[in-house]
């Protein structure tokens, strides 16, 4: 059992205080990578957000339709599937609807580069802090919900 973070810190455990919210905003969240997921999680839903996860990017094309998220979160480096994958499927299966997607990896050098072209909006380093990714996260469906 992976013991629940300090909904007080950042991911990488600086203090930050907790004030922006996201209240209202469905966030997809994929990772195949359990904590890194469970920790995104918990600091989105702390201030508000209503988060689904998902392991994989197959089970994230799966859920999709239905959902119908603000905002998509997720890591490039997966098994079978990877996040340039992912990101170029949900561009070709629901075209102009603008799915708002951030890249958020461990993966550097080009990535970053290779992300923006293969669909993604934006890309963020792990460990972010948390403030940043709910900053992030506002940002990305803010642009989601004005259209």
């Amino acid at each position: 059992m992976v013991d629940a973070p300090d909904l007080h810190r950042p991911v990488d455990g600086r203090p930050v205080e907790a004030t922006q919210r996201l209240d209202g905003i469905t966030v997809l969240v994929v990772d195949d990578e359990l904590d890194a997921c469970e920790a995104v999680r918990r600091v989105l839903e702390h201030r508000g957000a209503v988060v689904y996860a998902a392991a994989s990017a197959a089970e994230a094309l799966n859920v999709l339709p239905d959902l119908r998220p603000h905002v998509l979160v997720a890591d490039l480096a997966m098994p079978e599937s990877d996040g340039y994958d992912l990101i170029k499927r949900v561009r070709r299966c629901t075209p102009g609807v603008g799915l708002p997607a951030v890249a958020l990896t461990a993966l550097v050098g080009s990535a970053r580069e290779t992300a923006l072209q293969a669909g993604f909006e934006m890309y963020e380093s792990k460990p972010i802090l948390a403030d940043d990714l709910v900053s992030l996260v506002a940002r990305l469906a803010d642009g989601s919900r004005a259209v």
